[in-house]
């Protein structure tokens, strides 16, 4: 391995220059001024310049050429002004033959390793910020244009100085000529999405203003919409429901540390990345934290074998785990669309039981309370009990919480006592939790935010426990 340090700053020659000055003939140059060196002799004695020898001179050479090669390098990759770089350490790999012609072999090729190295010195390091995309115009994630001016923005594109453009969702999907735009605004319609790759996002985007650069590489993009957002009231009162569309990223990035990273970006309507971590804990966008959780999941093991080979300067490897992320994107996709329609599935049908008004969920103690043992089950698939009286089953929970009543249809219940799903419970089993039910009655919650210190915290659970237990009892 050669190990060298360029300081890009100290080159004043033109590429143009440098890239005349073929080794080759440099070498050529050397030896003939090797042997024209002794008509130096008429030369004033004290104006010589002391006299290297020939393995210093190729040094010079070898310095210039390499100095040269590097600048090209980093202006056909970047096209940006490499004064802006610091001193940086390259490491070259190459072979020589130790034959008659001591061929030089460079492993992998020397272009590609210093393209590597060059674009890890380029990169900035930890400038990731979620929530936003990167800006290359105003250099930083933290401006306006990092961010999507309103809720149902998504991600168009970089213009050619490396600018975020947005845009409205529908816009999006009409330049994509997609086949579901005129569902958009449906009522009650499922929510649309849509794939736009790196080189789609970036090909207006110039060399100089980031589309070579690692700090934030797009991969790939899922936009999507609409969805349901609660976004508080800033007067207190009830939160509004607003549409939003989504913009789900994948983007190349480069740690504080300078280690390579694959980050799954979820860009919603300007919210912060912690606001947006909010709204996924809802119960309603379950669906999209599991699918992101996922996706995430993927990503973060093909980093790491990526990151492996790329420290290995294995670009083969390297490039076949890179092609995994169009797939991790689909998937992605499919799981947003699969996960939304079951979403609407289940609140479609948590409606429906609201408003069925054969559905006696209030009869469920008075119903306990009269049955016998024998109408006890042991639902072993869903670890909870049932009661089970004339046409009703009420489930609930090992503590005696009622969880769910519904309607039984005709040999529904010996369907499951036959599939061993339901089973029997032993008659002590049964009085208790009978017990347990009719006396059923919730615990305090205690809100650890209204406790300075531990002492507090404990004493305040205590009293909970003893007056849930007295109200049990």
């Amino acid at each position: 391995m050669f190990s060298c340090r360029i300081i890009m700053s100290e080159d004043t020659t033109s590429p143009k220059e440098h890239v005349e000055q073929d080794p080759t003939k440099v070498e050529e140059a050397i030896n003939s001024s090797e042997e024209a060196a002794p008509g130096a002799a008429n030369l004033d004695q004290k104006s010589e310049e002391p006299k290297r020898s020939r393995f210093e001179r190729r040094t010079t050479a070898l310095s210039d050429v390499l100095r040269t090669i590097v600048r090209d390098a980093y202006l056909e990759r970047f096209q940006g002004d490499p004064e802006s770089l610091p001193e940086i350490d390259l490491n070259i790999h190459f072979k020589v033959g130790g034959r008659e012609n001591w061929d030089v072999n460079f492993n992998p090729d020397l272009k590609e390793q210093l393209v590597v190295q060059l674009e890890d010195a380029e990169a900035g390091k930890g400038v990731y910020e979620a929530g936003r995309v990167f800006c290359f115009y105003c250099n930083n994630s933290l401006c306006d244009c990092a961010k999507p001016p309103d809720l149902r923005s998504v991600f168009h594109s970089y213009d050619s100085m490396g600018k975020p453009v947005w845009c409205d969702f529908p816009q999006l999907l009409v330049e994509v000529k997609h086949p579901e735009v005129d569902k958009i605004y449906e009522k009650g319609s499922q929510a649309i999405s849509h794939i736009l790759y790196g080189k789609q996002l970036k090909q207006d985007q110039l060399s100089s203003y980031g589309k070579s650069s690692k700090t934030y590489s797009l991969l790939g993009q899922i936009v999507f919409g609409y969805i349901g957002l609660k976004i508080p009231n800033p007067a207190g009162g009830k939160p509004s429901l607003e549409k939003a569309a989504c913009t789900v990223q994948v983007a190349e990035t480069r740690e504080s540390s300078g280690g390579f990273s694959l980050k799954l970006n979820v860009i919603m309507g300007g919210l912060s990345g912690q606001e947006i971590k909010e709204h996924l804990s809802n119960r309603s966008l379950e669906w999209l934290k599991r699918a992101v959780g996922i996706a995430e999941r993927d990503l973060k093991e093909i980093a790491i074998e990526a990151g492996i080979a790329r420290k290995a300067q294995d670009s083969a490897q390297f490039n076949e785990q890179m092609k995994q992320v169009p797939m991790v994107l689909k998937s992605l996709a499919a799981s947003i669309n699969r996960g939304e329609r079951q979403q609407k599935r289940r609140t479609q049908h948590v409606e429906q039981r609201r408003g069925n008004k054969n559905r006696p969920i209030h009869k469920a103690v008075e119903d306990v309370s009269k049955a016998a043992a024998s109408d006890f089950y042991y639902d072993s698939e869903k670890k909870s009990m049932v009661c089970i009286s004339q046409e009703r089953a009420h489930i609930f929970n090992k503590d005696g919480q009622h969880i769910t009543t519904f309607k039984l249809s005709g040999g529904e219940l010996d369907k499951r006592k036959k599939a061993g799903r339901w089973g029997s419970v032993p008659a002590a089993d049964a009085e208790a939790l009978k017990h347990k039910i009719t006396n059923f009655k919730k615990k305090p919650v205690i809100n650890k935010k209204n406790f300075s210190g531990l002492s507090d915290l404990s004493i305040a659970l205590d009293k909970a426990t003893n007056a849930g237990d007295n109200e049990e009892a």
